[in-house]
């Protein structure tokens, strides 16, 4: 007789046993929420999707930085732009300082009159399509069953590609201006806030992902989700990011094999695997979003949206 583990699970989890308020009820509780991912990722639809946006991500790269360097142009797009674009290859070792450089000098290529009208309206296209790409990934993980319009698309998409980067170099041009007037330094120097600061530049990365992870979890969605929901899929996701990505680099480093194979294209290699792996983990905190916003449907999983 076959097993069901998953039937097994779900009566033990939101049974009896689970409704008390001793400390057995609410670790069973708290354990739905991890049961109700593991099953969702054994259905193959996260993955699936986590597939499709890989290519969609490669085709958007390049023009997504590209037109980060027009919107920026002038406020040194490069400089502020280097360490977020690091971080999303940094899990591919040693060569995600040599392929960080070469996208932003592909990118810096494509600036202004290199691309033209045309090339710029087919670049926007790009980026449009992707997002709408993966708004459709993220209004199935919330089942929703409308997606925005296409004129709601066009200028929600649009600001958010405008807005984007202005925000992130504004936020960023602020924190040195800050840490460079004389108070900041005196504050920076003092013996208490020195090793804070060390353990700030440690943790940044992280924040930034987690950061990045609830805009998109905020905004990208067609329905209202609130912001603890959000927070709480993001900073999950974005401590799995960094033990996955650390996990990767290690795996990456010691397989020669990779290397022997692929050659010159190990390190494409490498990038398309943990775009994969980063899709999957940023899908599944979008998940996780929706059933803390909706505890109701933690027993139920997946249903498709019918329109």
């Amino acid at each position: 007789m076959q097993l069901d583990i998953w039937g097994t699970l779900d009566r033990w989890l939101f049974g009896p046993a689970s409704m008390g308020t001793d400390p057995v009820g609410v670790a069973l509780r708290l354990a739905r929420f991890p049961y109700a991912l593991a099953r969702d990722m054994a259905s193959g639809e996260i993955n699936l999707r986590a597939a499709s946006l890989v290519f969609t991500t490669q085709l958007a790269l390049v023009p997504g930085l590209a037109f980060s360097f027009l919107i920026l142009k002038g406020l040194g797009p490069r400089h502020a732009l280097e360490p977020i674009i690091f971080e999303l290859v940094r899990p591919v070792g040693a060569d995600a300082h040599q392929l960080t450089d070469q996208l932003l000098q592909v990118a810096e290529r494509m600036r202004g009159g290199v691309i033209g009208v045309a090339g710029l309206v087919l670049l926007v296209w790009t980026l449009l399509g992707t997002l709408h790409q993966v708004e459709y990934c993220l209004n199935f993980l919330w089942a929703v069953r409308e997606p925005r319009s296409i004129v709601r698309r066009l200028s929600d998409y649009l600001a958010l590609l405008i807005l984007g980067p202005a925000l992130v170099v504004g936020f960023l041009a602020l924190t040195h201006a800050a840490l460079a007037t004389e108070a900041g330094q005196l504050v920076a120097g003092l013996p208490v806030v020195r090793p804070l600061g060390h353990v700030g530049v440690q943790v940044a990365p992280y924040v930034m992902v987690a950061s990045f992870f609830t805009v998109l979890y905020l905004l990208i969605p067609n329905t209202h989700v609130r912001f603890k929901p959000a927070l709480i899929g993001a900073v999950c996701a974005g401590v799995v990011w960094a033990g996955v990505g650390s996990l990767f680099t290690r795996l990456y480093v010691s397989t020669s094999q990779l290397t022997v194979v692929y050659a010159g294209l190990a390190v494409l290699v490498a990038l398309q695997l943990w775009l994969y792996f980063g899709w999957i983990i940023l899908l599944a905190g979008a998940r996780l979003s929706f059933y803390v916003q909706n505890p109701g449907e933690l027993r139920r999983g997946f249903t498709i949206p019918q329109s």
